[in-house]
């Protein structure tokens, strides 16, 4: 069995390039995947998207 290691500023770069998601970032991802998930031909728009994620999300508020 071979004893392979991962050279220390490999493993330095790969943490500092670790970045958390902003909000915006996390809702643009989430109505992306409502869209990717109705297709093209289903008629809704972005904005219904974005419509359909807000009423989920006051939803969820109200229940937490």
């Amino acid at each position: 069995m071979s004893n392979l290691q991962t050279p220390q500023h490999l493993l330095n770069a790969l943490k500092a390039a670790v970045k958390q998601p902003t909000a915006d970032e996390l809702r643009d991802q989430s109505v992306s995947f409502i869209m990717g998930s109705v297709g093209m031909d289903s008629g809704i728009t972005r904005a219904d998207g974005e419509q359909a994620l807000s009423m989920n999300q006051s939803r969820a508020k109200k229940v937490a």
